[in-house]
């Protein structure tokens, strides 16, 4: 729609052509027959929502208590260890 990529759009500019694939409003042969809305709801917002619920920290919003682990996460940090873990062979 804008003959450039979606991220090199301000902020406004992205925010009405999702809108306008939401409502299935967005025209244009590069499409080349795929319907916008359909990719906008089946691919584009699931795998954006798959993105956001997958990390731990997320599954509070939608009662989700975690894993069949009964231990569940205690260590969220880059490269933490839970306590019961045994420490990496040098």
């Amino acid at each position: 729609l804008h003959d450039r990529p979606f991220v090199r759009l301000d902020a406004d500019a992205q925010d009405a052509l999702l809108h306008a694939l939401e409502g299935g409003r967005a025209m244009s042969p590069r499409w080349q027959g795929l319907d916008a809305q359909r990719f906008f709801i089946h691919h584009l917002l699931k795998t954006a929502a798959g993105f956001y619920y997958a990390h731990p920290r997320a599954w509070n919003e939608i009662g989700f208590g975690g894993p069949a682990n009964p231990r569940g996460y205690v260590r969220l940090g880059f490269d933490s260890r839970d306590p019961w873990e045994a420490k990496e062979a040098r």
